[in-house]
């Protein structure tokens, strides 16, 4: 006769299994260079240049895509400066006023977010249209 088990089998949800690291990963490309998340400015003279640096990089960036549509179109250089514009505070327009979700979704920082973008955006596009009414009339 087989001799008696004194004790019992432990459950499955009893077992404790031996913590093992999980293996190393492959470090990606671009793994290393994320950016660290910009804190707001807390000083007036800090949101006022960090709104003109943004400024200056939207007009920029717009200024560079008139001077393109100028020249693969062929058309006065004034004509390129006004599209881009338009096209600019088109897309300021629509960020603004449309619903990016439910009114109830969005926090109060993600609506003053977007608000003060597309202020931006709308302020650039005016200086770009700007840019080809001066052209126009020099």
């Amino acid at each position: 006769m087989p001799e008696r088990r004194h004790s019992l089998t432990p459950l499955e949800s009893e077992l404790r299994i031996p913590h093992v690291p999980p293996p190393a990963t492959k470090r990606r490309r671009f793994e290393g260079f994320r950016r660290r998340e910009r804190r707001p400015p807390t000083t007036t003279r800090g949101a006022v240049a960090r709104g003109l640096l943004r400024l200056g990089i939207a007009v920029g960036i717009a200024s560079g895509v008139a001077l393109l549509i100028d020249h693969f179109t062929g058309r006065n250089t004034q004509f390129g400066f006004y599209v881009t514009g338009a096209a600019v505070l088109a897309i300021a327009f629509f960020t603004s006023a449309s619903d990016m979700g439910t009114r109830f979704d969005d926090s109060r920082g993600e609506r003053e977010h977007r608000v003060s973008w597309s202020f931006a955006y709308m302020l650039a596009g005016a200086v770009v249209v700007a840019i080809g009414v001066v052209i126009d009339l020099v």
